[in-house]
Parts: structure tokens; C-alpha cells; sequence
């Protein structure tokens, strides 16, 4: 027990000193996640609450003359908070070294203040709707079958 203990406290420290070194983004609408992180216009970064006070910026993006990925990566920006994202979006940050953490809703301040401080567990309570949020790269495919949609294992 003392060294799964000893684990869980070094897990947990480690979240911790990556979440404090790098920005987060989240796509915005009404100061809500965006339902759809690939036509969101309004992305709002914050910086680490440990750098020199906690600031946030709001970027606008057209998103049709803008390369919204090399944005995030000027910017700074390590993890992607955001609400549904499709697999395209999502495969083209992870090979940019952007984490994602889709399928949340809720308001933006809330969702980032979480985040920073209990880390990526912390966003289980903001599951979208209907999604049962099974972490990063958990989610099972689903597939169409004489009607019906079924979970393969």
C-alpha cells in the first residue's frame, strides 16, 4: 500500500508541474465551451496561475483563412479544453503535441479554474450531455447495426 500510495503522490505531482508549464485554449461562445471545437471562432488562452498573475486572452479566428492548430501552437498553448471535436482536429493537435480534452460543456472560467486545479481528473463533472466522459482516448467506437447502435468492446 505505501508504494501504490507513493505513486498515486508522484502521479499527481507530475500533473501538476506539466499543468503549471503550459497555457490552455478554449473554444468560447457566450462565455460557454463551444459545442464544436472545429468551426469555433473565439478561443480564450490562459496562462498557468502560477506564471505572474493568472491573464487571458480571447482570439478571434476566422476560420476559414486561419490555420487554427499553428495558432495554438504560436500561441503557446499545450492542452485544448473543448466540447465535441472531430477525430481529423483531434489527431492533427495530438501530432502538434497539443493534448485534448474533449466533449465538456460549461462555462469557460469555471471549467479552466478546475483544471488548473485538480488537473485532468477534475473534468469528469463536465461531461457533455449524453457523453460519459472515460477520460482521453477511453472512448469506445460505436457502430450502426440493423438499427440500433452497439458498443464494441
Amino acid at each position: 500500500n505505501l508504494v501504490a500510495e507513493l505513486a498515486r503522490m508522484l502521479r499527481k505531482a507530475i500533473v501538476a508541474i506539466i499543468v503549471t508549464l503550459m497555457k490552455i485554449a478554449i473554444p468560447a461562445c457566450r462565455n460557454r465551451i463551444a459545442p464544436l471545437f472545429d468551426v469555433a471562432e473565439t478561443v480564450v488562452l490562459f496562462d498557468a496561475p502560477e506564471a505572474q498573475g493568472t491573464s487571458t486572452q480571447t482570439v478571434t479566428i476566422d476560420t476559414v483563412h486561419d490555420d487554427t492548430s499553428q495558432l495554438l501552437l504560436d500561441a503557446g498553448v499545450g492542452i485544448v479544453l473543448c466540447g465535441a471535436i472531430s477525430r481529423c482536429w483531434q489527431n492533427r493537435l495530438k501530432q502538434l503535441g497539443i493534448e485534448v480534452y474533449g466533449f465538456l460543456a460549461g462555462d469557460v472560467q469555471v471549467i479552466a479554474q478546475t483544471f488548473w486545479q485538480e488537473g485532468p481528473r477534475g473534468l469528469a463533472g463536465f461531461a457533455m450531455p449524453g457523453w460519459q466522459h472515460r477520460g482521453q482516448g477511453r472512448q469506445r467506437r460505436m457502430r450502426r447495426h440493423g438499427g440500433f447502435l452497439l458498443q464494441r468492446p
